[in-house]
């Protein structure tokens, strides 16, 4: 029993220090890239976006376990120079609020993506959608055919078809474990794993 208890309390310290690594790596990636633009509610979500230029709309999407960087970083001040170019952190990611369970599925983002664009004011849009982000604007095309102008997909999900590691990748959404790993494990081994940048650039080079 004593060994137990010796046990219990080294897990418990354990998970403690991950926990706070966890919650100060959290703070130096804010710090070092803190939001850059504005805030707009979404029903009752909380989406994170840049803005810039004006013209003819064309709405950005990023990609799963990615964020609007993906765009400021590369093409939008292109697009800035000649359109009005808007780019999201989609619903959880980023410094967008994190959503309801209904608001995962691609219909759901969907909808809070086109709940802010009528806030905004922007009609017609030009989607263009990577990645998971591709999913989505083809939802938006499905569900909104008469408030979109079309999508550009950059390497965009088109089907259901389970990916290699999916079961892998959805771990984080079983209830109480899931948030446990997600707040002590997995941040640090992210941080550490080895070979992620060649497998998302592959089979280009990562720069």
């Amino acid at each position: 029993m004593k060994y137990l208890k010796v046990l219990a309390l080294t897990i418990i310290l354990l998970m403690a220090f991950l926990f706070l690594a966890s919650r100060f790596m959290v703070w130096q990636t804010e710090r070092a890239y803190p939001p850059q633009g504005n805030f707009i509610m979404a029903e009752d979500t909380k989406l994170h976006y840049v803005r810039d230029g004006s013209g003819n709309p064309v709405v950005m999407l990023h990609g799963r376990d990615g964020t609007l960087h993906e765009y400021t970083m590369t093409i939008f001040d292109r697009l800035a120079g000649n359109y009005d170019a808007i780019a999201f952190d989609r619903p959880g990611y980023g410094y967008s609020q994190r959503v309801k369970e209904e608001h995962l599925t691609t219909e759901g983002q969907a909808y809070l993506v086109n709940q802010a664009l009528q806030k905004l004011g922007l009609e017609n849009p030009l989607i263009i959608g990577h990645s998971y982000g591709g999913a989505v604007a083809l939802q938006y095309l499905l569900d909104y055919p008469d408030q979109v102008k079309g999508a550009v997909l950059i390497s965009g999900v088109a089907y259901i078809d389970e990916v290699e590691g999916g079961a892998i990748l959805n771990i984080p959404n079983i209830p109480l474990f899931g948030p446990v790993l997600t707040n002590t494990l997995i941040p640090i081994g992210g941080r550490f794993a080895s070979g992620i940048y060649e497998q998302a650039f592959w089979p280009a080079e990562s720069r």
